[in-house]
């Protein structure tokens, strides 16, 4: 990354005329999430609100860019893995997330399902085990207050406030 042209953009962000924005803008954007730390620096030190809305488009953009791409070679797999998909879509509202934490708690209702399904079991009495280790063991609920909230669509909220929007057709088939 040329530090000198980074700040060099960064300090025209302010340009009224909105070609010589789209060029600034494209430019940052040309660098990727690597440009993510200085342009929050420069949102901080900032007190004009065009600049700060400038950037926060510009981490946005940078951010739904990298997320699509990743989404786009995960969807590309021969299999892709479910939660890691999940991961790709909660990255986007979350670009710090911590992966291994999501996994981990998953790998744990993963871990006590398996212990619980056997092979003679229906496909009905399978879902009863897991809605058992999912709402009853777990603690999960379902969200009905908010249920089509864009929030319930990111695992990790899922995972912290064990409110599942998916209630309604896993609960029901008890």
């Amino acid at each position: 990354m040329n530090q000198a042209e980074v700040n060099a953009l960064i300090d025209l962000l302010d340009d009224p005329d909105l070609d010589i924005f789209n060029n600034i803008k494209d430019r940052l954007m040309s660098y990727g999430e690597e440009v993510i730390p200085e342009l929050e620096s420069a949102w901080e030190a900032s007190f004009n609100n065009l600049v700060q809305n400038r950037i926060e488009d510009i981490i946005h953009n940078i951010q739904f860019t990298n997320v699509r791409t990743k989404l786009e070679a995960w969807a590309g797999k021969p299999d892709p893995n479910l939660l890691e998909g999940a991961i790709l879509i909660a990255k986007y509202q979350y670009p710090d997330l911590d992966e291994e934490r999501i996994t981990n708690k998953i790998e744990v209702i993963k871990r006590d399902i398996w212990l619980e399904i056997n092979p003679n079991l229906t496909a009905l009495e399978k879902v009863r085990v897991m809605n058992h280790i999912i709402f009853e063991i777990h603690g999960y609920s379902g969200n009905t207050v908010n249920f089509h909230a864009p929030q319930n669509s990111y695992l990790n909220n899922v995972l912290e406030s064990k409110r599942v929007t998916l209630y309604r057709f896993l609960y029901s088939t008890r």
